[in-house]
């Protein structure tokens, strides 16, 4: 398994946004790489595959690591630092199940977004393309609005 990174460009009422997506599969091997690309993030998203209950078990410790990296000093200061800022929860691959009942239902991904402040869910197809463009937009949207607050502190 290798590492995958794209980006896309969105341009959201007139402002470039430069969204860039690092696919390690969470695989810890990458975790040097990816928390280096964590700083000075403005959103960050979380990928699980909602037919694989251990993808969604690790949720948690990724959000733990951003959080560390992106806030390492401010944490101790502004305890309510890390909890405004943005994430994106994505339940992936709702296209395959192989016949078999989804693993990780989508109330159980709403309870968790629920339980974090600053988090919105979405399930989506890469492979159908179902929800793909809107998580894209809604990711830059939250990155902007965390760029503002960011500047106000």
């Amino acid at each position: 398994m290798s590492l995958d990174f794209i980006t896309k460009e969105l341009c959201i009422a007139g402002k470039s946004v430069i969204l860039q997506v690092w696919d390690t599969a969470g695989q810890e091997r990458f975790k040097s790489v990816t928390s280096r690309s964590y700083r000075d993030t403005d959103c960050c998203v979380l990928f699980y595959d909602v037919n694989t209950l251990k993808t969604f078990e690790s949720i948690d410790n990724w959000l733990l690591e951003i959080i560390l990296t992106q806030f390492p000093h401010n944490l101790q200061a502004n305890p309510d630092t890390p909890n405004k800022f943005p994430f994106v929860l994505l339940g992936n691959k709702t296209d395959i199940n192989n016949g078999k009942p989804r693993v990780v239902a989508k109330e159980i991904a709403d309870k968790w977004c629920g339980s974090k402040e600053n988090t919105i869910y979405f399930e989506t197809s890469s492979k159908e393309n179902t929800n793909v463009e809107k998580a894209f937009l809604e990711t830059a949207i939250k990155a902007l609005s965390n760029e503002c607050w960011i500047d106000n502190m």
